[in-house]
């Protein structure tokens, strides 16, 4: 390797272990597929196949093959909390719930006139139990925020990959969130001990987040890789009118952030003694 790239490669390496990291989304937390749950999410320069759309877009071309993979994820935490001395407290704590999580995963490296130097990848991570919700909990409420409801929620992704040379690999891709806004309004009747009218009108609208990685080698089976994804989140804003015939109307106003994943960015130093290709 040249002056200049083993420059780089020293830079990044100190970059990388005088940072910390910012967990935050289901994938971080459990990991995404069964290989990086086992691998402890150690996937920015081994990534392949549709799962890098999250570790690294840039390794979608890393196996030059048409990939599918479907699997399901069953998401049982096992937390408690115990205050200190068994003191009481007025607030009880809140702790996660059960879900279930279908995920959906495709790369395709397209052949012909691009012959292979550019892939795409599309995944789809589908709660079962429990689809996108949010929650707004009290602060003085003890609850784990990042396994509260961050694993309920709907996350559409995508990478589109490029490889100029057979050393070099960059993708560029985003992550799907859906974001609520709307208004309620209901009409009460006090001395008629009745609600006159109610309606409900909600909006749910996309908001993305942009996701950036380069892998570079392998080189005799070394290969660096650097992955950036920018903070998701969902933002809700839903004002509630409440008109009291005998009082007057009351207006409330609902709005927050929920479901929220800081940006973060990786760096990986990975080496196969054997290179992927030639693994059965």
């Amino acid at each position: 390797m040249s002056y200049r790239l083993r420059s780089l490669l020293t830079t990044l390496v100190f970059v990388a272990i005088s940072t910390n990291t910012a967990n935050a989304s289901i994938y971080d937390t459990f990991g995404d597929g069964a290989r990086g749950t086992a691998m402890g999410n150690s996937l920015v320069a081994l990534s392949t196949a549709y799962n890098a759309v999250y570790y690294n877009p840039a390794n979608v071309l890393a196996r030059e093959v048409n990939h599918f993979g479907l699997g399901v994820t069953s998401l049982i935490p096992d937390l408690r909390l115990k205050r200190v001395g068994n003191q009481e407290s007025a607030f009880n704590h809140k702790l996660p719930q059960e879900n279930l999580g279908l995920q959906l995963g495709i790369s395709v490296p397209l052949g012909g006139f691009f012959d292979n130097k550019l892939g795409l990848a599309i995944v789809l991570f589908h709660p079962l139990l429990r689809v996108t919700r949010v929650e707004s909990i009290d602060p003085a409420v003890p609850f784990f925020y990042r396994y509260q409801s961050l694993p309920n929620k709907l996350i559409l992704s995508g990478a589109l990959a490029g490889k100029p040379w057979p050393w070099l690999r960059f993708g560029v891709g985003t992550q799907v969130l859906a974001e609520l806004g709307g208004r309620i309004t209901a009409g009460v009747s006090l001395s008629e001990h009745r609600v006159q009218s109610r309606s409900i009108d909600l909006d749910i609208k996309a908001v993305a987040a942009p996701t950036a990685g380069m892998n570079i080698g392998p080189f005799h089976g070394l290969s660096l890789g650097l992955t950036w994804r920018g903070p998701l989140e969902l933002r809700y804003r839903i004002p509630m009118t409440v008109d009291v015939q005998e009082i007057g109307t009351l207006e409330f106003l609902a709005e927050g952030v929920s479901l929220y994943t800081p940006g973060q960015s990786a760096l990986g130093l990975a080496w196969e003694s054997v290179p992927g290709d030639d693994l059965g």
